[in-house]
């Protein structure tokens, strides 16, 4: 180990490890003033540019030990039928509401309920993913084998970054510190297996240490280092609800801040809930109007191809920049009610159902009828924990802190704008979207790795994390019971 008077620096590196896309980030603390960001990933091509991957994998049919992942599979459709994907939610079983058995080396999916939140559907695409993972190997053996794509490939990015004098001592006079995110409803067992995972990915070494920080925590960690020191600058005693809206799941957890200086410090103030209904629900409810738009026939009859066209613009074009207009903006004389035109290439024109020239018409309210019941049930679980955050502590939530993919949403913001009010003052409450919303937790996480690395440098060193307490979630109890003995045991 280095000796703690020779600050060779360290290298932080952050792993959003998610159920539909993955992020990494990473900073040498010699150079902390910047946080980057892989845009680069095999099977995007030289001029492709994305901060997230597919978390999405697909092993030789003949060899497990050989597959593809992220983009490599996204990018051929011929892979679409042994595709694996949401396997991190397969880490655990609570959350998906289901129990993995194992019968003659094989896995099966048995229900179990209660979950949080889970819906048929959900468990429906679980237990056919469950039925793509090859014979002998488990859910955490496919989270490693991702994982490992992803880590090797964060290797050659860090070598084509920096100078091989740097990138040499990694792991040996240089510390590494891979800090991955998890959610914050994980389970204990989920955690170790995260851990388990990383570890047969390769990220280990004489000087490297696997840190686990829950994803709202992160998100905390860059929103308020973000808003410190500037016009929206954090007080001491708020109350902030850090609403983490991603993929497939959405995280809350309450934070009041303890103190600013000479470190920003907070407290949880409730325990994290959340619930499987991310935007991936918004895929579904897309993919089901589609097909009663087009008509079963049309719709059996589309390309992979033409499919994956018109998803993708879903997914990439109506789904972050939907919105539906103001009454006053619907006032205006030079006002059009406002259409989308979805491309679903080689579907033969229809006019009766919208269909001309390989384009979709898809009307603001269709687009609203996906979107609105996501919203309403993310709506319900926001105010709780609002209600919760503010009977516990006493004081008038702050803010509502909105991250993640699906928390860079406008309607998703302007929603939730115009239902959540606190209880104790009657007011609704301020929706704050950080710039960045969708790379927050990728990059909280490191932020929050290079200050414990630079407390922990110092002659006395302070907190190195900025959640100084938590919520105790559950307690042990152990149970005892023995024959009386007089003189022994007191009357």
């Amino acid at each position: 180990m280095a000796n703690r008077s020779e600050d060779h620096g360290a290298l932080i590196i952050g792993i959003e490890f998610g159920t539909t896309y993955s992020r990494v980030a990473w900073c040498y603390t010699r150079d902390a003033s910047k946080v980057n960001v892989i845009r680069q990933w095999p099977g995007l091509g030289q001029n492709g540019n994305s901060d997230k991957v597919p978390t999405v994998i697909c092993y030789a049919a003949r060899d497990s030990t050989k597959y593809r992942w992220g983009f490599d599979v996204t990018s051929r459709r011929s892979d679409d039928a042994n595709r694996i994907s949401w396997f991190k939610l397969l880490l655990n079983e609570q959350l998906a509401g289901t129990t993995l058995l194992e019968h003659n080396n094989q896995l099966r999916l048995r229900q179990r309920y209660p979950a949080y939140n889970t819906k048929q559907a959900e468990v429906d695409e679980i237990r056919a993913m469950v039925s793509r993972i090859p014979t002998g190997k488990t859910p955490k053996d496919v989270v490693a084998d991702y994982l490992k794509g992803i880590y090797t490939h964060a290797q050659e990015k860090l070598r084509s970054s920096l100078p091989s004098s740097v990138t040499e001592q990694f792991g040996q006079t240089i510390p590494v510190k891979y800090y991955l995110t998890v959610p914050a409803i994980w389970s204990d067992r989920a955690k170790e297996l995260t851990i388990q995972a990383a570890q047969e990915a390769g990220m280990t070494g004489q000087n490297s240490d696997i840190i686990l920080i829950s994803e709202p925590e992160a998100a905390a960690v860059y929103c308020l280092h973000a808003y410190h020191g500037t016009s929206q600058c954090v007080k001491i005693n708020d109350l902030y609800v850090v609403t983490d809206c991603r993929d497939s799941t959405v995280d809350l957890i309450s934070y009041q801040v303890t103190a600013i200086q000479p470190r920003l410090q907070v407290k949880e103030c409730a325990p994290g809930t959340g619930g499987l209904c991310g935007s991936t629900t918004l895929n579904r409810s897309f993919h089901d109007l589609l097909k009663s738009k087009l008509g079963h026939e049309a719709f059996v009859k589309m390309s992979p191809q033409a499919r994956y066209t018109a998803f993708t613009f879903f997914d990439e074009n109506l789904k972050p920049r939907f919105r539906v207009p103001t009454a006053a903006e619907e006032a205006e004389e030079d006002f059009e009610p406002q259409t989308f035109y979805c491309p679903v290439p080689g579907v033969p024109n229809n006019p009766t159902r919208g269909i001309m020239g390989g384009f979709l018409t898809i009307s603001v309210q269709e687009i609203a009828s996906i979107f609105n019941p996501v919203i309403t049930e993310i709506a319900g679980l926001v105010q709780q924990q609002v209600d919760e955050a503010e009977r516990r502590s006493g004081h008038t939530v702050t803010g509502i802190l909105l991250v993640g993919g699906f928390g860079s949403s406008d309607y998703l913001r302007e929603r939730l704008a115009a239902i959540i009010k606190s209880k104790k003052s009657g007011n609704k409450v301020e929706i704050l979207q950080p710039s960045d919303a969708w790379s927050a937790i990728v990059q909280g996480a490191v932020l929050h790795g290079v200050a414990s690395y630079q407390t922990s440098r110092k002659s006395h060193p302070g907190p190195r994390s900025m959640v100084e307490s938590r919520i105790v979630r559950f307690s042990n109890d152990i149970k005892f019971s023995d024959y009386f003995k007089e003189g022994k045991h007191p009357l």
